[in-house]
């Protein structure tokens, strides 16, 4: 005696159909969030910018060929205060020499302002703290030449550390070298495409 499945088979058939269509749905959902995903990540191309609380790039350097030497104002703009900072002065080419670092609103709120071969630290002996600022000058940088001229190509900024008045780490991040243009140039510290500076 041979077993009917046609009968037992057709009702399966519309919870097949009715499964397929749910695996479809979320095969084009899942297409649909990665597209998402994608596009967001080409619109919002560097999210560092977008999480940190402190945004420091170089402006562009002024050579003076009677002392040999140029300076940079270093802008910034923090959302949190700042108790301490640490960042490096690299130099694309071999002859870029660090020789001083000063002013700005650093010295305004009288920080202790050093510089080693690459580095330039600042920090407050009184634990004063630089207050939120949406735009500004951190401090001017002086920089030379082995050679007296100023052919030390493009100069960046590398190896930020912030810190507030606990000694906890303030998340910031650096505009590109100069002079290379970037995303994040000239001013448009507040991250509006105005330039405020």
């Amino acid at each position: 005696m041979g077993f009917d499945t046609s009968n037992h088979l057709s009702h399966l058939l519309p919870q097949a159909r009715w499964k397929h269509a749910i695996i479809g749905f979320m095969n084009r959902l899942c297409f649909t969030i990665s597209l998402l995903l994608l596009v967001s990540g080409i619109f919002i191309p560097d999210r560092t910018f977008a999480q940190a609380a402190i945004l420091i790039e170089p402006f562009p350097v002024s050579w003076d060929p009677v002392t040999e030497t140029g300076s940079f104002p270093i802008a910034f703009s923090s959302t949190q205060p700042i108790a301490g900072f640490q960042f490096d002065v690299v130099f694309e080419s071999p002859t870029g020499l660090l020789v001083d670092a000063c002013c700005g609103i650093a010295e305004t709120y009288g920080y202790d302002i050093g510089t080693g071969s690459s580095t330039v630290l600042g920090f407050s002996i009184t634990l004063t703290e630089i207050p939120p600022t949406p735009a500004g000058f951190l401090l001017d940088i002086t920089i030379a030449s082995t050679n007296g001229i100023p052919d030390f190509g493009s100069i960046c900024l590398q190896n930020p550390i912030f810190a507030d008045v606990n000694g906890n780490s303030i998340p910031a991040a650096i505009g590109p070298c100069w002079p290379q243009p970037g995303s994040f140039r000239r001013g448009d510290l507040l991250r509006t495409s105005t330039r405020v500076l």
